[in-house]
């Protein structure tokens, strides 16, 4: 079967492109196309036939109010509608409280350790913490023996190791214990003593020491 509205922009004569002018009788080419741009324009301006082809008026005219469409025009105006339609129901779904008054919807601040984890660290040690491999070998963090000394732990993260940049002002010390703790007590591991942001302010900060 042919798509809605197939056929109904085609041109009258290719031969002859004159031919798609309205007629004095209102009759032929000329009046056939101005029923199809009337029902075209009445399924984009709400029932109301916009862009009129017919005896009555020449078709570069439209109705005061009415749209004036050329075919890349309206495919532009259907891709546009198909944007909005995708990006109001996101815009509808914000978290509750999320917007700050001027119509910025701030993303909230990941605090608990798998909050960070998912925010920051799973994009490289991945969702299992089991590591990868590609450009750089990503060290797994699952069932790994190094996380039994928290504060090592905490220094990697607070400074960066290797490929791994330091996380010293990115997260603040909280956040920080919290995601070594969820890492030590998660994926395999069980180290339960707790990490807490004294334990961490003890860490030397590159941001605190001029970058040593």
């Amino acid at each position: 079967p042919r798509p809605l509205g197939a056929g109904l922009l085609r041109p009258l004569d290719r031969r002859d492109p004159q031919r798609a002018l309205p007629d004095p009788g209102g009759h032929g080419p000329a009046h056939r196309a101005g029923r199809r741009a009337r029902l075209v324009c009445r399924l984009l301006d709400g029932g109301r036939p916009a862009l009129v082809a017919g005896r009555h008026h020449p078709p570069a005219q439209a109705r005061p109010g009415g749209l004036n469409m050329t075919r890349p025009v309206l495919v532009a105006v259907s891709a546009l509608f198909a944007v909005l339609a995708c990006a109001i129901p996101a815009v509808a779904q914000a978290p509750a409280g999320g917007d700050t008054g001027g119509g910025v919807v701030r993303v909230q601040k990941p605090i608990t350790g798998q909050q960070v984890y998912e925010a920051v660290c799973q994009a490289c040690h991945m969702a299992d913490a089991k590591g990868g491999t590609g450009a750089g070998t990503i060290p797994a963090l699952a069932g790994n023996p190094k996380l039994a000394a928290a504060p090592y732990v905490s220094m990697v993260v607070v400074r960066g190791q290797g490929g791994m940049p330091p996380f010293a002002g990115t997260l603040d010390d909280d956040q920080i214990a919290q995601v070594v703790t969820y890492v030590r007590t998660h994926f395999g591991n069980a180290y339960a003593k707790p990490v807490t942001a004294a334990d961490v302010a003890k860490v030397p900060h590159p941001d605190r020491s001029g970058g040593h």
